[in-house]
């Protein structure tokens, strides 16, 4: 959001498309300054994880309940009220160090004990899951995302896909120095591609 102009164009694709339920990631700004942007993008409620790398904003006819909030996820019970179902979301934005997302997937595992229902889990895992989600840098090794991947097997989670460019960030150095990878995906279970 520090971006010249990013809540700008946020705040016209929010009232041009009538949007609800919006996710941001890493927004470079404290929690306490959350409930400033909820009101200058039109939204009725706001949360933010503790260390203000996730925010959430949605509107009344979403009623949303916390079910979990960590430093690396947020996750809530979403009854659409236009709809007879109730579904889950997780937003993501894993630690950047491997062993610091154990902590991620061990939480992700004991929600998937509890969650009953269509369950969707997107956001930067700061991990990719094969050798094709990165371009340059150290060669892929299996075992730096096998962590990852076992804890989307099993929590039951299909990927959703993607349209465009594979790779969805990049370290941003020149030369040989320079990292693409995928990062930044979707995941959904089986309920929520049938409902």
């Amino acid at each position: 959001m520090t971006s010249k102009g990013a809540l700008e164009r946020l705040t016209k694709v929010v009232k041009l498309y009538n949007i609800d339920f919006v996710a941001l990631q890493e927004p470079f700004f404290k929690s306490n300054k959350v409930d400033k942007f909820r009101r200058r993008l039109g939204f009725d409620h706001a949360i933010s994880n503790s260390h203000s790398k996730v925010w959430i904003f949605w509107n009344t006819n979403i009623v949303c309940s916390v079910i979990s909030k960590t430093r690396q996820q947020v996750t809530l019970q979403v009854d659409w009220q236009r709809s007879t179902y109730m579904s889950w979301i997780t937003i993501v934005y894993a630690r950047s160090r491997a062993n610091k997302r154990k902590h991620l997937w061990q939480k992700l595992r004991d929600l998937n004990s509890i969650i009953d229902g269509p369950w969707v889990i997107g956001g930067d895992f700061n991990s990719i899951m094969e050798a094709e989600e990165k371009k340059w840098g150290a060669s892929f090794r299996l075992s730096t995302c096998l962590d990852f991947i076992n804890c989307m097997d099993d929590c039951g989670m299909t990927d959703a896909g993607f349209v465009g460019n594979i790779h969805t960030w990049c370290n941003g150095r020149g030369g040989t120095g320079r990292i693409h990878m995928r990062l930044d995906r979707l995941f959904h279970n089986e309920e929520w591609a049938t409902r």
